[in-house]
């Protein structure tokens, strides 16, 4: 749902999933470019996406999504940063994000949504259907 919609409501679809190939690239890139930000003179993280993409534009055309972000303390710990830095939209999703709660993650202050997606209970299901008055009947 979430690659349909972003490639609905987007110009370009950047997916990282750190989890996989394409995370193990990204944090290739941001410990190449990112940690020796010294080196770099302006907008490291820019270029770490763009290392990652060059097709990689920063306007409200694009979105980059990073999946499974609590693999990564290093860029969870960017979302601020994301936010503030970038005219372009992020979506940061995880299947654990419990794990961000433990030592070596840095809870992020302001800047971020977070929405938790639960199954729907069976009256909940059936008002989504327009069908809650039959809630009664199934005790």
């Amino acid at each position: 749902m979430l690659e349909k919609f972003a490639r609905e409501q987007y110009d370009q679809f950047i997916y990282i999933n750190m989890i996989g190939k394409s995370g193990q690239d990204f944090l290739g890139y941001f410990h190449e470019i990112y940690e020796n930000r010294n080196a770099v003179r302006s907008q490291p993280l820019h270029q770490v996406i763009k290392a990652y993409d060059p097709e990689f534009k920063d306007d409200k055309s694009t979105v980059v999504v990073i999946d499974e972000i609590q693999e990564s303390a290093a860029i969870y710990s960017r979302i601020r940063e994301f936010a503030r830095e970038f005219a372009c939209d992020f979506i940061v999703t995880g299947s654990y994000l419990g794990r961000t709660r433990e030592k070596g993650f840095f809870l992020s202050a302001g800047d971020t949504d977070s929405l938790i997606l639960n199954t729907l209970s069976f009256p909940e299901f059936l008002e989504a259907f327009g069908l809650r008055e039959h809630t009664n009947s199934y005790h």
